[in-house]
């Protein structure tokens, strides 16, 4: 299933979206392992049939959030 929580980053609030069972989600032909999204946006995704290898750690979380918001490249 998709899941679609809201997560503050910076002090900026984004839609965290993946799903519950490690499985690729996809949204205009795109695959994600996970997506941010503003909370203004209200995108729709799908679950695959696909699981994904590699799961994030919380540090690619934190880096992830850094790139999203421009602070590190």
């Amino acid at each position: 299933m998709v899941i679609k929580k809201k997560e503050i980053v910076n002090d900026a609030e984004f839609w965290h979206i993946y799903s519950d069972e490690n499985k690729y989600i996809t949204r205009d032909g795109v695959k994600y392992g996970e997506a941010y999204d503003p909370v203004s946006e209200d995108r729709k995704y799908e679950e695959t049939d696909e699981y994904i290898d590699y799961v994030p750690t919380d540090e690619d979380y934190s880096q992830a959030g850094k790139i999203l918001l421009g602070v590190e490249k």
